[in-house]
């Protein structure tokens, strides 16, 4: 069965053919544009993307049955997966050492918090699976810890899609990892609460954006543009947010790109050992509407958060096993599946991915 005429998928450079079309805007680690979305892939451009030392690219094929491929069973993407998650654990700790200190009242410098986000920049400019990467985490307590590296890494992928600058990205990476901070300040028993929140108890929950905002501003070298967006990271477009109620223009970009980056992490990992995938998050977040975000963040995110998990292993709700091997531009939120020798839309509902898989299961199976 073919694959509809028009699809995208994540390929290696490697596999690139001469009339396939680049799905999206190459950059370098200083978040410079090399190869631009829509270029028509030739032996020039290809020769380009090795000598820039780019691993895989998403293409558009049109009227062509992709082949195929075993790219996701290949040891060294598992690799790859394994240094991931050793470096994504100790930077957690680190993270936590950072979050805990602040909160106890201790100085932490500048170049401290720079170490850490420069050291995640790096990496993740070079590793063009990383938000799959963070799916397969799902093993990770999912405390302000762990949560504060995921808003990190997810607001940079936004800023990098919205054509921010390097040097504003990394300031958005600062933001997203203390965005929470003002939260080591509410009881753990609160914060832990499984039960509905009282009027009192969520009222002194929605103060946590005010201590985050408290803390922040004592930290030398911190540009007033980080600690605004810690205290505006719940506000929202239509006003409905907290803790001022601000609306449209008066909220900074960057809060507008952390509160998009928080609210789908949280979706993703919902508590008592929930978890939803990537595509039923984006399902909910489309049906929130633009009045809830701001509209050129939205349209970034949801115009390449999909393109991410193509190549990825899913678990269908048949129990098959297979692989995403394209996204339809219309509906994001539905992908084609490669089962085998079949790809099976899930669009129609009738199938649907239940959860993103790692190397421990079979294509075979």
């Amino acid at each position: 069965m073919e694959v509809m005429k028009i699809s995208k998928r994540k390929i290696s450079v490697s596999e690139c053919k001469e009339q396939d079309i680049i799905a999206e805007n190459i950059v370098n680690k200083n978040g410079i544009m090399m190869v631009a979305e829509n270029t028509v892939v030739n032996e020039k451009i290809k020769r380009k993307l090795i000598e820039l030392q780019v691993a895989d690219v998403i293409v558009i094929r049109e009227n062509e049955s992709w082949e195929e491929t075993a790219r996701n069973s290949d040891p060294l993407l598992e690799a790859d997966f394994s240094k991931f998650k050793e470096k994504y654990v100790k930077r957690t700790r680190n993270v936590k050492k950072i979050l805990d200190n602040l909160a106890e009242g201790y100085t932490v410098t500048g170049e401290t918090i720079n170490y850490i986000v420069e050291s995640f920049y790096e990496d993740i400019m070079k590793n063009r699976r990383i938000i799959e990467y963070i799916c397969r985490m799902e093993n990770m307590d999912q405390q302000t810890y762990s949560h504060s590296i995921n808003v990190s890494i997810y607001s940079m992928m936004i800023g990098k899609w919205m054509g921010l600058p390097g040097i504003q990205i990394r300031d958005l990476m600062k933001a997203g990892m203390l965005h929470d901070i003002g939260k080591l300040k509410i009881s753990k028993e609160l914060l832990e609460k499984t039960s509905s929140l009282s009027p009192e108890d969520l009222e002194e929950f929605k103060k946590h954006p005010v201590y985050g905002y408290e803390i922040a501003k004592n930290i030398p070298d911190l540009h007033t543009h980080i600690t605004q967006a810690i205290l505006m990271h719940h506000e929202r477009e239509d006003g409905s947010g907290y803790p001022i109620g601000l609306k449209g223009d008066k909220i900074n970009t960057f809060s507008k790109i952390i509160s998009m980056a928080d609210l789908y992490d949280n979706m993703i990992f919902e508590g008592n050992n929930t978890m939803n995938t990537p595509f039923d998050v984006i399902r909910k977040i489309e049906r929130m509407g633009f009045g809830y975000f701001d509209i050129k963040v939205s349209m970034a995110f949801l115009s390449n958060i999909s393109n991410c998990y193509i190549g990825a292993k899913v678990r269908l709700s048949n129990g098959d096993i297979g692989e995403i091997s394209g996204i339809i531009p219309t509906n994001i939120s539905n992908p084609i599946v490669k089962v085998g020798d079949k790809s099976i839309s899930t669009a129609d509902g009738k199938i649907s991915i239940v959860e993103i898989l790692g190397k421990e299961v079979s294509l075979a199976q």
